[in-house]
């Protein structure tokens, strides 16, 4: 039984957490634009570098991200950073973004998240095709 307190310790020494995610949204997009660069995800101070951040738009499949980048920081601790990119919808306005990271020393995932604001060209209109028909009373 000491020898897992200890172990337990040292591993505590030797693991620091990382922050809960920072996402920031970088700009309205506009719908049906081409792949853009959404937003922005960072965590920081953590030890050791390994990490997974995951992107996540409402409603869909959890996306990891293979271009997320850890760099070294002081007292040898780490941050990561990555860009999420997408081309909009118009029904994707007001959708919650997550990003996610997994660390060794959690032990459960830690979460951002931002709303995605979508500028709308052009106003939804519904145009019936069938004859108006007027109703009279006799």
């Amino acid at each position: 039984m000491y020898h897992n307190i200890v172990t337990s310790r040292l591993f505590d020494v030797l693991t620091d957490r990382p922050s809960r995610p920072n996402v920031t949204v970088l700009a309205t997009q506009t719908e049906r634009s081409p792949v853009a660069n959404i937003a922005r995800c960072s965590s920081s101070g953590f030890s050791p570098a390994t990490i997974t951040l995951t992107w996540q738009l409402e409603n869909g499949s959890a996306m990891p991200d293979q271009d997320a980048l850890t760099t070294p920081m002081a007292n040898d601790l780490f941050s990561v950073s990555s860009t999420f990119n997408y081309s909009v919808q118009r029904t994707d306005n007001g959708k919650t973004l997550t990003c996610s990271v997994s660390h060794v020393s959690l032990n459960s995932p830690l979460s951002g998240t931002a709303t995605i604001p979508v500028f709308c060209k052009y106003p939804y209109m519904y145009i019936d095709l069938y004859p108006l028909f007027v109703l009279t009373h006799k």
